[in-house]
C-alpha cells in the first residue's frame, strides 16, 4: 500500500509551478490533512466525553496485550475492517450502480477511487455509522463518536483514491493507537507534533467539508460521465480541485 500511495503521489514530491494545486490532488496530501485533523478532533472529543462522565478506557483484553501482540491484532483487524466497511459497504454498492449505468469499468469500483458523488457520499455516511456502531459493543458507547470521525476519513479517502490508501492510513492509525496504549515516554513528542500539525490542517478540512456541503445540490448523482451537468453549476473556480 505504501509503495502504491507514493507512486500515486509523485506530484506531491515534485517542485515547480503550481505545486500546491498539483500536490492537493494527491493521496499523500490528503492523508496528512485528514489524519492530523481527525486526530485533533478525536482527542478533543475524548476529553469532552471524559468530562461528561463517560468511562473512556481501553477494554482489558486489548490493554493486557504486549506491544507486538497488540500491533498484530490491531493491524489484522484494520485490514479486514477496510475490506468490510469500505469495499463491501461502499465499493460493491457503487459497482452495482455502475453495472446498472452500463459502465464498462464497473469491476474497478469495489477497490474505490471512483470519485465524489451523491451516491458515494450517502454510502460513506451509512458505512461510517455502521462502522462506529460495530465498535460500541467491545469498547462502550463512547467509542462510537470517535470512530465515526475515523470512518468518515477512511470513506472519503476510499472514494477519492482507493482501498490501498485507506488500508495504509488505517494501519498508521492503529500503530498510533497501540503506541498510545503502551504509553511509552517516546510517544509523547511525536504525538504532540502530530497534534500541532493537525491544528494547522483543521482549517483545510473545514473548508473542504463546507465546500462539499455547499455544493451538494450540484454534485453528480453517480459520478458517471453520462450524468447530466447541474442546472446551476457553481461559478467558484475551486470546484475542480475540491472534489
Amino acid at each position: 500500500s505504501l509503495i502504491m500511495v507514493i507512486i500515486d503521489s509523485k506530484e506531491f514530491f515534485k517542485g515547480g509551478d503550481k505545486y500546491v494545486e498539483r500536490a492537493s490532488k494527491t493521496p499523500w496530501y490528503w492523508i496528512g490533512v485528514l489524519f492530523g485533523s481527525t486526530l485533533v478532533l478525536e482527542s478533543a472529543m475524548i476529553v469532552l466525553l471524559h468530562l461528561a462522565g463517560a468511562d473512556v478506557k481501553v477494554p482489558d483484553p486489548l490493554a493486557n496485550l504486549d506491544f507486538t501482540e497488540a500491533l498484530y491484532e490491531y493491524s489484522f483487524a484494520g485490514v479486514w475492517e477496510e475490506i468490510v466497511f469500505r469495499m463491501v459497504l461502499m465499493g460493491i454498492p457503487m459497482m452495482i450502480i455502475a453495472i446498472a449505468g452500463r459502465q464498462k469499468d464497473f469491476w474497478k469500483y469495489p477497490f474505490g477511487g471512483f470519485g465524489v458523488s451523491r451516491a458515494a457520499v450517502i454510502l460513506m455516511i451509512v458505512s461510517s455509522i455502521i462502522f462506529a456502531y460495530a465498535h460500541a459493543s467491545g469498547w462502550g458507547w463512547w467509542k462510537s463518536f470517535t470512530v465515526l470521525l475515523g470512518g468518515l476519513m477512511f470513506g472519503y479517502l476510499f472514494m477519492r483514491f482507493g482501498i490501498h490508501v485507506t488500508i495504509l492510513v488505517h494501519l498508521i492509525n492503529d500503530f498510533f493507537a497501540v503506541w498510545l496504549i503502551a504509553a511509552d515516554f517516546w510517544f509523547t513528542l511525536p504525538f504532540l507534533l502530530i497534534l500541532i500539525f493537525g491544528v494547522l490542517t483543521l482549517p483545510v478540512m473545514f473548508v473542504k467539508t463546507w465546500y462539499g456541503i455547499k455544493h451538494l445540490k450540484t454534485m453528480s448523482n453517480t459520478g458517471f460521465k453520462k450524468d447530466e451537468p447541474p442546472e446551476d453549476p457553481p461559478q467558484d473556480n475551486m470546484g475542480s480541485n475540491m472534489y
